[in-house]
C-alpha cells in the first residue's frame, strides 16, 4: 500500500513539474516564438535594426525546417558559434546544419567560454 502511494506521489509531482515548465515556457516567449532570452541575445549581439530583421527571419527558417534537435536548443547553439555573425547563420542554414542538427550543438560546447549546456540552458543562466 506504502509503495503505491509512493507511485502515485511522484507521479503527482512529475506532472505538477511538467505543468510548470510548459507554463513557464509559454509565458517567456515572444511575438517572434523565440523566448526572451533567445531575443535578447539577438538584440545584443546585432544592435543594427537591419541586421537584427535578417537574423530573425533565418531564425523564422529554423523554426519551420523539420529537424532531430529542439528548435530553441538549436537556436542557441547557432547563435554561439556565429556570436556577432549573421553571415554564418545564413552559413550554417544553407548546410542543412553541417549535414545534422546535432553537429551543430556539439560543436557549440566545443566554443571556448561557452558555458551554454548543449543550446538548453537559457542565455541569462549564463
Amino acid at each position: 500500500m506504502k509503495l503505491v502511494l509512493v507511485t502515485i506521489g511522484i507521479l503527482v509531482l512529475v506532472f505538477v513539474i511538467m505543468i510548470t515548465r510548459f507554463y513557464n515556457k509559454k509565458n517567456t516567449t515572444t511575438k517572434h516564438g523565440l523566448p526572451d532570452d533567445i531575443l535578447l541575445r539577438i538584440q545584443q549581439k546585432f544592435p543594427n535594426p537591419k541586421d537584427r530583421e535578417e537574423v530573425l527571419k533565418m531564425m523564422d527558417e529554423i523554426k519551420k525546417d523539420a529537424i532531430n534537435v529542439g528548435k530553441e536548443q538549436l537556436i542557441r547553439s547557432i547563435l554561439i558559434i556565429a556570436d556577432k555573425d549573421k553571415n554564418k547563420i545564413r552559413q550554417i542554414i544553407d548546410s542543412k546544419y553541417y549535414g545534422d542538427p546535432r553537429n551543430i550543438i556539439i560543436e557549440a560546447m566545443e566554443v571556448p567560454g561557452n558555458e551554454n549546456d548543449h543550446g538548453m540552458t537559457s542565455f541569462e543562466k549564463e
